[in-house]
């Protein structure tokens, strides 16, 4: 029999005369090395005590919170790891008279995995004058209160672990005050109230109740969250602790409480107590911390001081099965304590493959390449998936609000990084929030162009007042009052509508596909002259999130986080005073001039507040193709880049034709979810935003208008229709089909 010559791009046989031998190995016998998805968390700080005097003691801070995935190779065979739990800190103890001042809460102590340091959260700090600041730490203790007016200091937490403490606050003299609630990983304290922490879904919450780790709250499983400070107040109720193990701050009946062990929560600051008590309170103690490790590896073994999974002891551990991975779950561990994995190395070398490695399957008779991220892949599909699966990476919900102070959005499949959220029943602000900038009162954008929040700052709308998103959650999100209620997300009986997508993850200051980097450099994000000040990129569905700190010279470049250039950017300065500047090189491939305002009506390239804006597209990087506007030197700037991805999402243009019966039909491959239209020729049309949530069945007629503050807007008979596999224009209006113009739209599968 002759031999068969083999070419192609990556594959040539044209010399081998021996044939191609291709590697085997059983499913459990695949070389990925030891993968671990890892979930650290430190001591809470203890809250502070009081005197028999007038103030409110600060919350103790919540542990420092890493999350992230580490993968080693295991051709050596055992992987040792320290390991060490955090415990929390002492709550400050009370004083008597003559001291005024109460004492300040313990910092709690560190976590340690492998290279890996969360840091303890500060205690709270006591009574000023003569008291001590909330100490800073994973997330900073809350700040004590004086009746006479005077507060301590909060601390400061962590960059990528937690957040500041919250300030206490004085009505009167010695009337009512409030000791300042300690950070959480998710959010700052505030007066009386700890921050709430953030979800994880490396265990169920079956595993978080079995063995006593995390706070559950709406199916979710919450960890690192603040004290609450002491509340000395003729109104009811305690300071409020942070989701995730946060005590309660407490009043003068002396109830506050601990931090929960096993999440990193901070302990409640002291009140003062009632005048004819001869000596003060002491504050709570912080809870200890946690660490979680998921991983791929069925059995560990662990030194003497460790308790894993509920048992203690030196010894091997079988982990507990969540899906496919294992889950250990460690609560006590001290200096000098280890976890070991040892990888068995079976018929094949136990290393991890370069990615493009082929192999046969013999458990599965399947052939396999090895994709680096998703591990292995069989090359036939069966069972696995395909491609991007849409909902797993966007979700429009359509949603009524019920007045409460808490709103908790679930069903999106997957933790947001980026979402918009606009009413459709007021003519009021829509707001973007996303996961590199963080959440809280002064971090959204209002995406709004007529008023006095034309291109405002981060947090220039209404948010401060009416609230925002306070957390992203791993199926969702949840908001929170501003200083008067939650009406931006929550306000009663109005209907509201939120997008949502899933970018590159939150866990570190630089994300890539879900994996979390302290550098830009291990992300891959160092290929420009400008360092990004944090990013998380997806290069599986085409978003990613970039800010910087602009550089006003032609030539500077920015890396965007992809290896081919997008198909737009949508940038927007954190300060006042610029638009939300959009480039495409859909019509004549010059940024230089192809750009519109997300928030203008104008024409491409015609807008004028801002500045001039001009960028150019490079495979890895934005240029700066000259200067001023949004590139403007040391403001702060967001750019969110988009690229088309089969099945997921489409980025382009049409010419209108003006004909109600030749209306132009775009193929995108999949049904529609969410489409976004602007014509660019004619500056007095606004752009259109259509979904599936407010029209259920074809075609799209009810329209929201991102340039301005309407609710929903409709246009009889300039309606979009939308089939399995595109969409169609339909009707003459200059929205969509104005004779000769060119449109540009942006369409993501449901």
């Amino acid at each position: 029999m002759s031999l068969t010559k083999i070419i192609t791009d990556t594959i040539d046989l044209n010399l081998d005369t021996t044939g191609l031998k291709m590697p085997k190995g059983t499913t459990t016998q695949r070389p990925d090395g030891i993968e671990i998805d890892y979930l650290i968390v430190a001591g809470g700080g203890g809250g502070a005590g009081t005197a028999n005097n007038g103030n409110g003691a600060g919350g103790g801070g919540a542990g420092g919170l890493l999350t992230g995935f580490t993968k080693v190779d295991g051709a050596s065979g055992t992987q040792t790891f320290d390991i060490e739990v955090g415990l929390g800190g002492a709550g400050g103890a009370n004083t008597t008279l003559p001291n005024y001042d109460g004492n300040p809460g313990v910092s709690g102590s560190n976590s340690i995995f492998s290279s890996f340091t969360a840091i303890g959260g500060g205690g709270g700090g006591n009574r000023n004058p003569g008291g001590a600041n909330g100490a800073n730490g994973g997330s900073g203790g809350g700040s004590g209160c004086y009746g006479g007016g005077a507060n301590s200091l909060p601390g400061n937490g962590t960059l990528g672990q937690g957040n500041n403490g919250g300030t206490g606050e004085a009505v009167g003299v010695y009337v009512n005050f409030y000791g300042g609630g300690g950070g959480g990983a998710n959010a700052a304290g505030s007066a009386s109230a700890g921050g709430n922490g953030v979800t994880s879904s490396l265990i169920t919450t079956s595993m978080a109740t079995t063995y006593s780790v995390g706070e559950i709250d709406s199916s979710n499983v919450y960890f690192a969250g603040g004290g609450g400070g002491g509340r000395y107040t003729s109104a009811s109720g305690t300071g409020t602790g942070g989701l995730g193990g946060g005590g309660t701050g407490g009043t003068s009946s002396d109830n506050k409480t601990a931090g929960t062990d096993g999440t990193g929560g901070g302990g409640g600051g002291a009140s003062w107590p009632p005048t004819a008590s001869p000596t003060g309170y002491s504050g709570a103690d912080g809870g200890n911390g946690v660490i979680i490790l998921s991983t791929n590896e069925a059995s560990a073994v662990v030194t003497a001081g460790v308790t894993v999974n509920g048992t203690a002891g030196a010894g091997t551990r079988s982990g507990l099965v969540n899906d496919d991975k294992y889950v250990y779950i460690i609560t006590v561990a001290t200096a000098g304590d280890t976890i070991s994995f040892t990888q068995s190395p079976g018929d094949v070398p136990d290393t991890i493959p370069v990615v493009g490695t082929m192999r046969e399957n013999t458990t599965t008779s399947k052939m396999e390449i090895y994709t680096g991220a998703k591990g292995w892949r069989s090359l036939q599909q069966t069972g696995q998936d395909v491609g991007i699966v849409p909902s797993d990476n966007f979700n429009v919900t359509q949603y009524v609000g019920d007045g409460g102070s808490i709103k908790t959005l679930t069903g999106l499949n997957f933790q947001p990084d980026l979402t918009w959220v606009k009413i459709t029943t007021q003519t009021w602000l829509g707001t973007v929030w996303d996961s590199v900038e963080g959440v809280g009162l002064t971090k959204e954008f209002c995406l709004f162009s007529a008023g006095a929040n034309t291109a405002g700052a981060r947090g220039a709308g209404n948010s401060a007042t009416y609230g925002g998103l306070t957390s992203f959650n791993n199926d969702g999100w949840t908001s929170g009052p501003g200083s008067t209620d939650n009406g931006n997300t929550n306000s009663s009986t109005n209907t509201f509508v939120t997008y949502n997508w899933k970018v590159g993850g939150n866990s570190n200051t630089y994300n890539k596909n879900g994996t979390g980097y302290a550098s830009a450099a291990d992300a891959g994000m160092d290929v420009g002259n400008i360092t990004p000040t944090g990013s998380s990129v997806n290069t599986e569905n085409g978003i990613s999130i970039i800010q910087w700190t602009g550089i006003d010279t032609v030539g500077k470049t920015i890396p965007h986080g992809f290896s081919s250039a997008p198909d737009v950017v949508i940038t927007k300065a954190n300060t006042a005073g610029y638009g939300w500047v959009t480039f495409t090189n859909l019509f004549s491939q010059n940024t230089t001039t192809d750009y519109l305002y997300l928030n203008d009506v104008a024409a491409i390239a015609g807008a004028s507040f801002g500045g001039t804006n001009y960028c150019t597209f490079n495979p890895t990087t934005l240029e700066v193709a000259a200067t001023g506007g949004n590139w403007s030197y040391g403001v702060e700037q967001t750019a969110y880049c988009f690229k088309s991805t089969p099945g997921f999402s489409l980025i382009g243009r049409y010419t209108g034709t003006g004909s109600a019966t030749n209306t132009p039909i775009i193929y995108t491959g999949f049904k529609p979810a969410w489409i976004l239209i602007k014509n660019c020729n004619n500056n007095g049309n606004s752009w259109v935003v259509m979904d599936i949530a407010r029209n259920t069945t074809s075609p799209f007629s009810n329209y929201l208008l991102p340039d301005y503050a309407y609710g929903t807007y409709t246009s009889a008979g300039d309606v979009v229709n939308y089939y399995d596999n595109g969409f169609q224009i339909a009707g003459t209006a200059n929205f969509f089909n104005q004779a000769g113009n060119d449109f540009f739209f942006m369409c993501f599968a449901s």
